[in-house]
């Protein structure tokens, strides 16, 4: 579907005061009647499709104008001049996707049962390391859902993804073959092609174990030994049990007239 814009992004009403709208026919081309003035024209991508790159030749007859929203702005008509050289292209999209679970054993495989997790940070990288940009000019990201599970669509190239471990919890180190991110959360570069679905990209994390027992005091850290020895000179010089030391051996406890 194409939508008529006025200069300001506002449609632009018929006599009914609706939109003004149409759509594609089997070769691919649209019309619109219009007085002189300057207007928009808005895309609405098919399911499945994605923006093509814009203005990619010299050519404007031979390239896609819109941007990657499919919007095309400051279009200028001249009355009695017709303009067929408004174009936009589409490129199919393909599914990128995985999932995030708790690697309770540690060993890379995800194992019947263990669970998923959700709200985890994932963010799409092109090969290089630069961040693929959504239409609003934002980093490309997601967070995993209830599942576990993530997507992304995206169209033929490399890609790299980052997924962050949440607070409490770090990367998995197994070596499974289910585990795909490095230690510092990235995978290997992923090569999409056209119509090939990957959805396999899956990362294991390790949640972080807290003592339950408590800890001791650091005043009161001492080996057994060194307690003991401690104690003994306090009775000592505290001159207790003038006739008669405790001592300690092994844990057996003795008394020496």
């Amino acid at each position: 579907m194409v939508e008529l814009l006025d200069e300001n992004g506002d449609p632009v009403l018929d006599e009914s005061g609706d939109p003004i709208t149409t759509v594609t026919d089997a070769d691919g081309q649209y019309l619109f009647d219009v007085e002189a003035g300057n207007y928009q024209l808005q895309f609405i991508s098919p399911a499945g499709f994605a923006a093509s790159p814009s203005n990619a030749t010299a050519d404007d007859t031979a390239d896609s104008d819109g941007d990657a929203s499919g919007l095309i702005d400051g279009i200028s008509v001249v009355a009695g001049v017709n303009d067929y050289s408004l174009d936009m292209g589409f490129t199919q999209t393909q599914v990128l996707s995985g999932l995030v679970w708790v690697d309770d054993n540690g060993d890379g495989l995800i194992d019947a049962d263990e669970d998923f997790h959700s709200d985890v940070l994932v963010e799409l990288f092109w090969a290089g390391g630069t961040p693929v940009l959504a239409f609003d000019g934002q980093p490309v990201a997601t967070s995993t859902g209830a599942d576990g599970t993530y997507e992304f669509d995206v169209v033929v190239g490399e890609y790299r993804l980052r997924i962050t471990a949440p607070d409490g919890t770090s990367l998995s180190t197994g070596t499974g073959g289910d585990h795909d991110v490095d230690t510092d959360g990235l995978t290997d570069v992923i090569t999409m092609v056209l119509g090939v679905d990957i959805t396999n990209v899956d990362a294991g994390l390790v949640v972080a174990q807290t003592d339950s027992g408590g800890s001791v005091p650091p005043a009161l850290a001492f080996t057994g030994a060194s307690f003991h020895a401690l104690l003994l000179m306090a009775l000592v010089l505290m001159g207790l049990g003038s006739g008669t030391v405790a001592t300690v051996r092994g844990g057996d406890r003795r008394r020496k007239d």
